[in-house]
């Protein structure tokens, strides 16, 4: 008995360890004075406090996220609170408190409209403009709201991530623990502007072609009919006994033996996943068309595990190992692109710009090296952690906690500051602002006093990438542009035709439209646009309508055309786009071709 007691409590002792939180420095620094800053050649930009709950609370993470064309600060507090700030005046856009006090987080996720955070095993979704709640369900008794969705696995298991989550437009990628699950978002921006009474943009009509609709290149195929009906005042949904749309889970990925912890990367029409035990695995972004079809790609094994999170740029991910090397690899093909050896494992996640990656030996210092060729430019021994750079300088702490201000060409430190009540130091990839944090709430922005204007160090990834339209060949260009000028010569000629077509009234408040879904290979349709008539082209060789407007393809051309705001985008699922119906307006123009 006395043998097994020994690895039975160092088991439990090692199982407490791993549940305990990081240790916590409360401090209260007092911001570096003008003359100092002045020596450093920097300026003060901003210094806010976000409310924190006494000692216990402090700042959990801050994340610097592009948006648009500017960038906004995201603050988590260990209690709760979701702060978003505009990164160069520091102004609070908006403040919540989604969830339970104190339940675990993750860093949040985000995209263009939304802020995506975890509280255990929920997933709570706000508006970015505004901070709302978009993702509730309404309890049936008191009628009231219950914000947040469930991150449940069939059958009904409950899942807590493992790993910061990572989102697209429309979709949402989370770990937990050994599986990786994806789920469709809806598109709840545009559900909103056109519950407001919101039009969902005209456009270029691209006809319809036997059994489907042809966009971009691609054939979206008719999958079924949905239920949902238009709103078109600025009511709150909860007002109306109405629950929001959910997140919907697509394909769920299971590995063997391996843990996730660390966020995986989102690379053109793959997921890039890092094992614990240092094994790279790139799946399926959508979920195969085929039963048959494997939702993983290929996989990659490094020489040791990988314990930092991994940088990246367009397609290529910096990876850190535990064998002192820094990998440059291809996601979306596999190929490994450089390695560069450091003098000890890497234990902090690559900070990676436009030009350069900077990675951090365990005590062994930070490296500046080529982000396209892997070629090591310095080598600075002191160098701890990256905090941001700029033509000149790249500026970094120290292991004691020191502001260092290094010579951008040399490597060599330029200044020195202690900054160590500071505890929260802020990688920021984007700009050339640092950005300093306690656990009091203080949050204070740097900048260099020749950079009134913030210097973009690397360029935010776009949601679609637009095609290069230009042709080294002048003559086929030519060739080109008579075939669009001809295409649009039997666009007119379509318009035309659609105009002589006998209208017949439909009464006020009848519905005459239904939902549809489309899909094209396993990706969904971001909107619907019309030719500017109002009317949606439905590639059905049926030619059916609504339930009210019997049997469409007067003109042949099995479609049916409603006029605005007949219909319109309500939402998507990872089967296709929904079309809502709606409720015309008192209107003798109205009508059903």
């Amino acid at each position: 008995m006395k043998h097994l007691a020994i690895p039975v409590l160092t088991a439990l002792l090692a199982a407490t360890a791993m549940s305990q939180a990081p240790v916590k420095m409360y401090t209260r620094p007092t911001p570096p004075s003008r003359e100092v800053l002045e020596r450093l050649g920097l300026v003060k930009a901003w210094h806010v406090r976000v409310p924190t709950d006494g000692q216990r609370d402090g700042i959990f993470s801050i994340q610097v996220l592009p948006h648009r064309d500017k960038f906004q600060v995201a603050v988590q507090t260990h209690s709760g609170t979701v702060t978003l700030l505009d990164a160069e005046t520091g102004d609070t856009v908006w403040q919540v408190n989604p969830g339970s006090a104190f339940w675990t987080p993750q860093p949040v996720a985000y995209n263009s409209s939304s802020i995506l955070a975890t509280r255990r095993e929920r997933l709570y979704i706000l508006d970015r403009a505004n901070g709302k709640q978009r993702a509730y369900t309404i309890e049936k008794t008191t009628k009231l709201p219950v914000y947040g969705y469930q991150l449940i696995f069939p059958p009904n298991v409950l899942f807590v991530p493992t790993a910061a989550p990572v989102a697209s437009e429309d979709d949402l990628f989370v770990c937990f623990d050994n599986r990786v699950i994806a789920y469709d978002l809806p598109n709840y921006a545009l559900i909103e502007r056109l519950a407001k009474g919101g039009k969902s943009g005209g456009g270029k009509d691209y006809g319809n072609d036997g059994d489907g609709v042809e966009i971009d290149g691609k054939t979206y195929e008719k999958k079924g009919r949905g239920k949902e009906e238009a709103r078109t005042d600025d009511t709150p949904l909860a007002a109306k006994d109405e629950e929001s749309l959910m997140p919907e889970q697509t394909w769920s990925h299971l590995f063997a033996r391996e843990r996730i912890h660390l966020p995986p990367l989102l690379a053109s029409n793959q997921l890039g996943v890092m094992a614990n035990d240092g094994t790279f695995y790139s799946l399926q972004r959508y979920k195969p068309l085929k039963a048959n079809q494997p939702q993983d790609r290929y996989d990659y094994q490094f020489n040791k595990d990988v314990t930092a999170p991994m940088g990246q740029h367009g397609e290529v991910a910096y990876i850190g190992s535990e064998d002192s090397g820094v990998y440059a690899l291809n996601m979306v093909s596999g190929k490994l692109l450089w390695r560069l050896l450091a003098e000890a494992p890497i234990r902090l996640q690559p900070a990676v710009t436009e030009t350069d990656v900077y990675a951090t030996s365990f005590r062994r210092g930070m490296f500046r090296v080529d982000r396209e060729t892997g070629r090591e430019h310095w080598h600075n021994r002191n160098a701890e952690q990256y905090l941001t750079s700029n033509s000149k300088f790249v500026y970094a702490t120290d292991r004691v906690g020191q502001l260092l201000i290094i010579d951008k060409t040399r490597g060599i430190a330029q200044a020195r500051y202690d900054i160590s009540d500071f505890v929260v130091p802020v990688s920021n990839e984007w700009t050339d602002r640092i950005y300093l944090a306690s656990h009091d709430g203080q949050i204070l922005c740097l900048r260099s006093r020749d950079e009134p204007l913030p210097l973009i160090n690397k360029k935010a990834p776009t949601a679609r990438q637009p095609k290069d339209k230009k042709d080294p060949d002048e003559g086929k260009a030519k060739d080109k542009d008579k075939d669009k000028e001809k295409e649009k010569d039997k666009e007119k000629d379509k318009e035309k035709d659609k105009e002589k077509d006998a209208r017949l009234p439909v009464p006020a408040g009848s519905i005459v439209g239904q939902a549809s879904q489309w899909q094209v290979d396993g990706h969904t349709l971001f909107g619907a646009q019309g030719d500017g008539f109002g009317e949606l082209h439905v590639g059905d060789a049926g030619g059916k309508g609504g339930k009210l407007d019997g049997r469409a393809g007067a003109d042949r051309l099995d479609e049916f055309g409603l006029d605005p705001p007949a219909t319109f985008l309500l939402g998507r699922d990872r089967n296709g786009l929904k079309l809502a119906r709606a409720t015309l307006p008192v209107d003798p123009k109205n009508s059903v071709v």
